[in-house]
C-alpha cells in the first residue's frame, strides 16, 4: 500500500512513500479494535420474547346442582389429570377408589335333606358303563389274538403224564423213526421241564447234529435225551426227494414222567 502525498519533501514533488512494518501493524490493530465495539455495541440489543397468554386450561362442568366431586374438578388445571389414571381425578373416585368387601356372616336356614339309598339301583351305572364300553382286543397284523381256552372258566386241567414220552416238530415230523426207544421216569424233588434237542437228519436217515436248546431241569435228563437223538435212525427218503432235500431240519420235544423221590428216613414202627 501506498500513500499519494502532494506536499513537497526531500525528494521531490510527485513521489510515493511506503508503510512502516509499524505503520502496517497498529493499521490492523485499530481495524480489529472497531470491529470488536461494533460487535459489543449490536449485542446489547436484546430481543425481548413476546409475553405467554395468562389464561390457563380449566374445565367447566355444568351440574344442577354442582356436587363435591365436581366442586374439585373445577380447579384441576393440569391436562394431564384427564389423560392418565390419577386419584386426583375422575379416574381416582372411578376405579382407583375402591370400597373393600366386607364378610358377612352366613347361616344355613333350610334343614339338611339327605338321598335316599335304592338298593335295586346298586351297581347299575357300573354295569351300564361296562356293558357299554367294549374294550377291542389287540390285534396281531390285521387279525385278533387266538383266544386262550386254558385261562377260560371250567376248562379242564390237563393230567399229568402217567409215562415219558417224546414227539417230533419240524421237518422231522415227515420222516419216519426206525425205532421208538422207550423213556423211562425220573425221580426229582420238583415236576420236570420239557427236554428239547434239535437235529439235523442226511437223506440217509442218519443223525448229523444233535445240539441240546432246552433244559428241563435235571442235568442226566438232558443228557439221555440227547444221547438218544445223537443215536436216532430214520428211514431213507427216496432218489427224488434225496435230490431235493439232502438234510432235515427238527426238534426232539421230550415230556418227563417226574416221579417223588424215594423215602430215605423212613418213621419207626411202633409195636
Amino acid at each position: 500500500m501506498t500513500l499519494m502525498t502532494g506536499t513537497a519533501g526531500n525528494d521531490g514533488p510527485g513521489k510515493t512513500k511506503s508503510w512502516t512494518t509499524r505503520q502496517w501493524i497498529h493499521g490492523v490493530i485499530v481495524t480489529l479494535a472497531i470491529q470488536l465495539a461494533v460487535i459489543i455495541v449490536a449485542s446489547r440489543h436484546v430481543v425481548v420474547p413476546s409475553p405467554r397468554p395468562t389464561f390457563a386450561t380449566r374445565v367447566r362442568l355444568a351440574a344442577d346442582p354442582p356436587s363435591d366431586f365436581l366442586k374439585d374438578l373445577m380447579t384441576v388445571t393440569d391436562p394431564a389429570v384427564f389423560a392418565l389414571p390419577s386419584l386426583h381425578g375422575f379416574s381416582g373416585a372411578g376405579w382407583l377408589r375402591y370400597p373393600l368387601l366386607q364378610p358377612t356372616a352366613f347361616e344355613r336356614t333350610e334343614v339338611p335333606q339327605w338321598l335316599d339309598l335304592n338298593p335295586a339301583r346298586l351297581a347299575h351305572e357300573f354295569v351300564e358303563f361296562v356293558s357299554t364300553n367294549q374294550i377291542s382286543p389287540m390285534l396281531m397284523v390285521d387279525a385278533p389274538l387266538p383266544a386262550a381256552a386254558r385261562y377260560e372258566a371250567n376248562y379242564p386241567s390237563e393230567a399229568v403224564a402217567p409215562l415219558s414220552r417224546f414227539h417230533l416238530a419240524g421237518g422231522l415230523a415227515r420222516r419216519t423213526l426206525l425205532y421208538v426207544p422207550h423213556l423211562p421216569p425220573w425221580s426229582h424233588s420238583e415236576i420236570l421241564s420239557n427236554t428239547i434237542v434239535r437235529a439235523v437228519v442226511d437223506a440217509a436217515g442218519w443223525n448229523f447234529s444233535a445240539t441240546l436248546v432246552g433244559r428241563s431241569g435235571l442235568p442226566a435228563a438232558d443228557e439221555y435225551a440227547t444221547r438218544l437223538v445223537e443215536s436216532a435212525r430214520f428211514t431213507p427218503l427216496k432218489a427224488a426227494d434225496a435230490q431235493r432235500e439232502e438234510f432235515t431240519w427238527g426238534t426232539f420235544v421230550f415230556y418227563w414222567h417226574t416221579q417223588p423221590l424215594p423215602v430215605t428216613n423212613a418213621p419207626a414202627i411202633l409195636p
